[in-house]
C-alpha cells in the first residue's frame, strides 16, 4: 500500500476517534435545561429547600453558593440545600448551583426576594367587623379577621392589640364579658410602625344544643295527660327532659313547645305515641330545638 494511502487512512481514523471523543464528552456534559426548583418569594426568617435534578451521568459534582440574604444550612455539595433567610425584607439575592461533569461546567442562577405580607399586598383593615365567639365562649382576634387581604402568607408579619375606646386594654383571646361591646382592634407592622384599625363587635352566634331522648310509659299512665311532666329521680315518675348544652350560657332549661298524639291501631305493643317539641334560648337570642317521642305501651291483661 502506498505511503500516501496509509497517511490518509491514519488521518481518517484519528478524525473518527476525535469525533467519537467529542460526542462522548457532549453526552457527559450537564443537561442545560436543568433548573433550580424552590420558592422565589420567601417570608423573612423562613427556611426553604432548593434542588436541582440529579445529573444522569452519575459522576457530576455540585457546589451551591448564596450571595447574601441568608445562609445555607448544612452541606453545599448535593442536589439540594436548605436556606435560612434573614429576618428583614430585601432582595433579590442570587442562589447559584454549579454542576460539573469532568471538564463541562453548568452554572444555574436563581433570584429570590424576601418579602412579608406588608410588601406583598395592600395594607388595609376593614372598618367594622362582626366576629362570633367560638365553642369555648371566647375568641382569639387574628390579623386575618381584620385585614382585607385575608390570612397572611407570613406568620408574625403583624401584631394585634385590643382596647375599649383606645384606652382600656382588652385581653386576647377576648372573653364573653366583652360580648356586644365595640372593641378597637389595632393591627401593626412592627418594622415600619404602620398600623390600621377596625371596630370589632364580638357576638355569640352559636345556638344552644338540645339533646332529646325518647321515653316509654304505659298507655293508662295518668302522667301521659301531661307529657311534659319532668322525671323525678327519687320516685322515677315523669318523663325525660332534654339536656341543653351552650357554649356561653350554663343552666339553660328547655322549654316545652307543644305536642302531638299519634294513634297506632294495629301495633301489638304500642297503642300510640306522643311527639314533643322543645326549645332553649340563650341570653343572646340564639335558639336551639329538638323533638322526642313518648311511646305508649299497651296494657295487656292475662286471660
Amino acid at each position: 500500500m502506498a505511503k500516501s494511502a496509509k497517511k490518509w487512512i491514519s488521518g481518517l481514523m484519528f478524525l473518527v476517534i476525535l469525533m467519537m471523543s467529542e460526542s462522548v464528552q457532549a453526552q457527559l456534559c450537564p443537561d442545560p435545561s436543568n433548573m433550580i426548583m424552590g420558592a422565589n418569594e420567601v417570608c423573612p426568617g423562613s427556611q426553604e429547600v432548593y434542588s436541582v435534578a440529579p445529573d444522569p451521568s452519575g459522576i457530576a459534582s455540585y457546589v451551591w453558593v448564596l450571595d447574601g440574604g441568608g445562609q445555607i444550612l448544612g452541606a453545599t455539595d448535593g442536589t439540594q440545600v436548605t436556606v435560612e433567610w434573614q429576618d428583614l425584607n430585601s432582595g433579590p439575592f442570587t442562589l447559584r448551583c454549579t454542576i460539573q461533569v469532568q471538564s463541562c461546567i453548568l452554572m444555574l442562577d436563581y433570584e429570590v426576594n424576601i418579602a412579608d405580607d406588608y410588601e406583598r399586598y395592600p395594607f388595609n383593615c376593614f372598618g367594622e367587623v362582626n366576629i362570633p365567639l367560638d365553642n369555648n365562649c371566647e375568641k382569639l382576634i387574628m390579623p386575618q379577621h381584620l385585614l382585607t387581604s385575608g390570612v397572611p402568607d407570613c406568620p408574625g408579619t403583624y401584631e394585634v392589640s385590643l382596647s375599649i375606646n383606645g384606652e382600656i386594654p382588652v385581653p386576647n383571646p377576648v372573653t364573653i364579658e366583652y360580648a356586644n361591646q365595640i372593641i378597637t382592634a389595632t393591627i401593626t407592622h412592627p418594622p415600619t410602625g404602620r398600623s390600621c384599625e377596625s371596630l370589632v363587635l364580638l357576638t355569640d352566634a352559636n345556638p344552644p344544643e338540645l339533646i332529646c331522648e325518647n321515653d316509654t310509659t304505659i298507655c293508662n299512665d295518668v302522667l301521659a295527660w301531661d307529657p311534659f311532666t319532668p322525671l323525678d329521680t327519687t320516685t322515677m315518675t315523669g318523663f325525660k327532659v332534654p339536656e341543653v348544652i351552650d357554649n356561653c350560657d350554663e343552666g339553660l332549661v328547655p322549654e316545652p313547645q307543644g305536642y302531638e298524639w299519634i294513634q297506632l291501631f294495629n301495633d301489638p305493643v304500642f297503642s300510640g305515641f306522643i311527639v314533643r317539641n322543645w326549645r332553649a334560648i340563650d341570653k343572646y337570642g340564639n335558639e336551639g330545638t329538638c323533638v322526642d317521642t313518648l311511646f305508649m305501651r299497651r296494657v295487656i291483661f292475662d286471660s
